[in-house]
């Protein structure tokens, strides 16, 4: 919603002054908002003031607002925010040690849970959960269960599982259920670290995604490994493969594995790898897939590996299977017009004038 102020209007708010980068909430005097959680200092400005200030946040830096008028209703989109690490938080997830993450330097505030590979957001654990899982030292669980649809916004407790028990402290939390199984929860900072809310009951560590930066590891083909590289003195072998994650290019250019069986004796090797079946889209994020093995039994996928395909939006990565016998290899790309120099023999014939 957007509103037009006056200058009436302006010199009847109160403003609440956060940094850069924060929501600036205004609030109409005497009417309560729960877009709170994130300033700090309550101050009266007039209408000369708030002018001042603004035009110097739009000089300095970006500022974004909102305007709040009643009570906003945390399930709203744009009254919540996503917490972070959440792929880390499941009850199965055991921490790295070095690598804890605490919820001191959170805001507190409305908050829904969900990894970008969740199908659905969690929910809060509700028993106990032993120290050093959920992605932290001192996990944060919910001391209660969760509310119904018609329950609107409840007050629960969260225990902190500390050195004596599975409750040595406590954070006063609330939740409110936006549709059957959606959740959204206001959490306060924790007031010590290691310590983190714990979401997702019995699910593991988040796999890394492979589309990130880091996550995977460039695999540069070369010509030979096209479809249309056919040389029977080529026998390279993909047995190192180990299953990691690898995406494939050939001078910088992202290549795919072929979707058709080539023939005998193609992409450098005796036995090429083909893939059987449909690539992945972006919303599919993982997808396992079946390579199969040219053995000469006209493409009939007598020998396969399963393999597994993420799209990254641009370009696919591959998570390939080391291959259990040689000459196999997976094959990428189709590089129309391919020579092998060393066989190369050429013919001129010329016409008398």
């Amino acid at each position: 919603m957007v509103f037009e102020l006056t200058p009436k209007a302006v010199s009847q708010l109160k403003i609440k002054y956060a940094p850069i980068g924060y929501h600036i909430s205004y609030q109409c005097l005497g009417v309560h908002t729960q877009s709170t959680q994130l300033f700090v200092v309550p101050i009266i400005w007039n209408a000369i003031d708030i002018v001042e200030w603004f035009l110097l946040k739009v000089i300095t830096g970006f500022v974004q607002f909102q305007i709040g008028l009643g009570d906003a209703d945390p399930c709203a989109e744009g009254n919540f925010l996503y917490i972070f690490n959440a792929g880390v938080r499941g009850g199965s997830c055991k921490r790295i040690e070095g690598q804890e993450i605490c919820d001191f330097y959170m805001d507190s505030g409305w908050y829904k849970v969900k990894h970008e590979d969740d199908t659905v957001a969690r929910k809060m654990i509700e028993q106990g959960v032993n120290a050093k899982f959920c992605g932290t030292t001192y996990p944060v669980w919910l001391n209660g269960t969760h509310p119904s649809i018609g329950d609107g916004i409840v007050n629960r407790t969260a225990c902190v599982t500390g050195r004596n028990s599975l409750c040595d402290k406590v954070y006063k939390i609330q939740i409110k259920a936006c549709t059957t199984g959606d959740f959204v929860y206001n959490l306060q900072k924790t007031s010590a670290c290691p310590e983190a809310y714990c979401f997702g009951q019995n699910k593991p560590c988040a796999r890394p995604n492979p589309c990130q930066t880091g996550n995977s590891r460039i695999l540069h083909a070369g010509n030979d490994r096209s479809t249309t590289c056919k040389d029977t003195s080529m026998k390279f072998c993909d047995d190192y493969m180990n299953g990691f994650w690898y995406r494939v290019q050939r001078n910088g250019i992202d290549l795919k594995m072929p979707s058709k069986c080539p023939k005998q004796s193609s992409c450098g090797t005796k036995f090429p790898i083909w893939l059987d079946g449909n690539e992945p889209t972006v919303d599919d994020k993982y997808v396992t897939r079946r390579a199969c093995v040219n053995q000469g039994s006209s493409c009939q996928c007598t020998k396969s590996y399963n393999i597994e395909i993420r799209n990254c939006s641009t370009y696919l990565v591959y998570n390939l299977t080391s291959t259990s016998e040689c000459p196999e290899r997976y094959c990428f790309g189709a590089l129309f017009g391919y020579i092998n120099l060393d066989r190369l023999t050429l013919t001129l014939e010329f016409d008398r004038p």
